[in-house]
Order: structure tokens, then C-alpha cells, then sequence
């Protein structure tokens, strides 16, 4: 991994910039000591947060005063106050803009980046991470390889807001880019795993569901390596949506016998759809619970068992309204919608469908409309 100011505090250099100060460099080393205990210590944003703001009243140099900034930022988002943490991200990115650390800056619109992602907010995540990547590449022109793992994460990110966006096109152009940068990188780690992932989703909604589930699979399979904790709730997610392709397949088939390709679809969404459960309870992944529970009901609906599946879905539909994450509840209703038609309530499934596109109606996210709108063409073509 590349090094930078944020990530290497108090190089030598330092010392040599005016106004350099020993003791809020003190209090940085701090703060980087608490963010490596973010994921085990739950009081470590307030902590950083409070080593950070005790700094600003302290003369120090404009690199030290960029990383005050950027802890700040990194608490408030912990913290769960995206709006403040991106305004200090803000200032931090624009004192590395001073003082010419680009790839300090490449990181923080990253970082902005993801935190406009986790905020529904894909304009914003876009701006940020096409900003990250005008300064990386001008900034190191000649030398891919030494920023290639950077350049990837700026990449990916553009690829996922694009997706989100319904701008398959721009998506596909960053990820055929992100993968060519792999032969950079000493080791690939997820990142080839994070790619496939992308060509799946985007594959999926191409209509290419036989080689968007062999993307997904093969990225199942390297994530399943990964320890970190946002990682392995990126396995368990990965899971859902291996399900879904596999049974976007079996629905292909007749339900009638002999339906013996169908049952293979159904039979190997099986462990995948089992592990997405075990998976969100083991990380207290809320979101990954319950978008395993809407392929669990689908899962139920095509094996045929005899369960309340629009039970479940509803339960679901009812905790992402109290939550008020607009891409689930969106998904909710689609597979309400889906659940409904199959139970033979024609008029209730449409519906679902069209209050899927309302509530996405002037939001970021159109993306999540697609299997809706699909719905209702489908419907108008069958009904008349």
C-alpha cells in the first residue's frame, strides 16, 4: 500500500515545515493508534474525535493541521454525522491542495467518496472519486504501478455509483479499466474478487445470467480468504446475490416436469442463500440480514416449500421504512411485487411494482427500479 501523510505520520520531513508542532504530533500518533482499534473498541471515534478537536487551538504546520482535519472527518463519520465528517474531509483535502500532497488528497476524496456512497448520496460519491482520480494520474502520470491499488478503490467506486445510477455504460468503462490496472499490483487480494463482482451485477442486468453467476462465484471464492470485517460482510452479501442469479436461471425454466435443470439451479442457490444468514448474523450486518431474507423467500418461493413468504417480505418492507434505507425498501417491494404476482394477486403485485418506482422517484439510486419496470412491461405485454 502506498504510503501518505495520513498513513505515516511524522516523517522526518515534517519537522522541517513551518510551524511544526511536537506535541499535536504526539496527538496525531494518538489518534492513528485509536483508528486501528476502531473495529474492536467502541468508544474509538469518540476517543479520536477528542484528540483531534483538543488540537486546533495549537499553532502547527499545514500538514499536521490536514491531518487534525481528517480524523476529525474520520470520527464525525464513525460517529454517524456524514454531513459534518465530508465538511471536514473538505478542509483536509483542501490543505493537502496547499501543500501539494496529492495522494493525501486522492484519499480523501476517496474517503469523501465512500462516505457519500454509505449516504445514498452517488452524484456526490461521483464527483468526489472522479476528483481523486484527476489528481492521482496527473500526479503520477508515469508510475501506475506505485498508486495502481488506489487508483483501483477510485476506480470501483465510480463503477458502483455509476451502476446505482443506471449509467451501465460509465460502469463498464471503469471496471474494464480497474482491470487492467491488476498486473500492477503485487498481490490482488480482493481486488480482482471486488471486479468480477461488478461484472456480475452489471451481466446480471445485461441479461447474462450464466456469466454473471461465474463472475460471482469466482469472486465467492476469493472473498471467502478475506479476515477484515467489512470484508467478510462483503462475503456474506456476495452470497445473496449468487442466490439470485441462480434463481433468476431456474425461473427460466418450465415449472413443469421434467424441470430437472431448474431443480439444479434451485439446489445450488441452496448453501449460498444458508450462508448469506449465517454470515449477517455472525457480523450484525442489519442490511445483510434482511436482503438475505427477501432471496430466502424467493429461494422458498421456487423450491416450492410451503412458507409464509409474504410474511417475511413484509417484515422486511416494515424495517426499511423505520431505518429509511430508500435501495432496500425499494428491492422490498419489488420482491413483494414479485411474491404477490405469484400468488396469483395480479392487481396487489403491480402495485408493489409501481410504489417501487415511486419511492425511487427523484432519488440517486434508479438503478434499483430496473426488476419493477421489467415487471409492469411484462405485465402490459401479458394483460394488454
Amino acid at each position: 500500500m502506498i504510503r501518505s501523510s495520513l498513513t505515516s505520520l511524522d516523517e522526518p520531513y515534517w519537522h522541517l515545515e513551518p510551524d511544526y508542532s511536537e506535541e499535536v504530533a504526539r496527538r496525531l500518533r494518538q489518534a492513528l493508534a485509536l483508528l486501528a482499534q476502531a473495529h474492536t473498541r467502541p468508544d474509538a471515534y469518540l476517543k479520536i474525535h477528542e484528540v483531534a478537536f483538543s488540537c486546533l487551538g495549537l499553532s502547527m504546520s499545514v500538514r499536521q493541521r490536514m491531518c487534525v482535519f481528517y480524523f476529525l472527518g474520520v470520527a464525525f463519520l464513525g460517529g454517524e454525522s456524514p454531513k459534518v465528517g465530508i465538511a471536514c474531509l473538505d478542509e483536509a483535502a483542501e490543505h493537502a491542495r496547499t501543500i501539494g500532497d496529492w495522494v493525501s488528497k486522492a484519499q480523501l476524496e476517496h474517503l469523501k467518496g465512500a462516505a457519500y456512497r454509505e449516504a445514498t448520496r452517488y452524484s456526490g460519491a461521483i464527483t468526489a472519486l472522479q476528483t481523486g482520480l484527476e489528481v492521482l494520474r496527473e500526479a503520477y502520470s508515469g508510475d501506475q504501478a506505485e498508486v495502481a491499488e488506489l487508483e483501483i478503490d477510485l476506480l470501483t467506486g465510480v463503477a458502483d455509483c455509476a451502476y446505482l445510477l443506471d449509467d451501465r455504460s460509465t460502469a463498464r468503462e471503469y471496471i474494464f479499466e480497474a482491470r487492467s490496472l491488476l498486473l500492477h499490483l503485487p498481490e490482488l487480494g480482493t481486488y480482482v474478487a471486488t471486479i468480477d463482482w461488478f461484472d456480475a451485477l452489471i451481466l446480471r442486468w445485461d441479461g447474462k445470467p450464466e456469466e454473471a453467476l461465474r463472475r460471482a462465484m469466482a469472486a465467492c471464492d476469493a472473498y471467502a480468504q478475506a479476515m477484515l470485517p467489512t470484508q467478510r460482510i462483503s462475503y456474506g452479501r456476495l452470497q445473496t446475490v449468487i442466490t439470485d442469479i441462480a434463481l433468476d436461471l431456474a425461473e427460466g425454466f418450465s415449472a413443469q416436469p421434467p424441470h430437472h435443470a431448474r431443480d439444479s439451479y434451485i439446489t445450488l442457490a441452496h448453501p449460498y442463500i444458508t450462508r448469506a444468514l449465517e454470515v449477517a448474523d455472525r457480523m450484525s450486518d442489519e442490511i445483510g440480514e434482511m436482503l438475505a431474507l427477501l432471496a430466502q423467500a424467493r429461494f422458498d418461493r421456487a423450491a416450492g416449500r410451503d412458507m409464509e413468504t409474504t410474511k417475511t417480505i413484509a417484515t422486511v418492507v416494515e424495517r426499511a421504512e423505520k431505518i429509511g434505507d430508500i435501495p432496500l425498501l425499494a428491492q422490498a417491494h419489488t420482491a413483494l411485487g414479485h411474491d404477490l404476482l405469484a400468488s396469483g394477486w395480479t392487481d396487489a403485485g403491480l402495485n408493489s411494482y409501481r410504489r417501487t418506482l415511486d419511492i425511487l422517484r427523484g432519488t440517486d439510486v434508479p438503478a434499483m427500479g430496473k426488476w419493477a419496470r421489467d415487471g409492469l412491461i411484462a405485465a402490459s405485454k401479458r394483460y394488454g
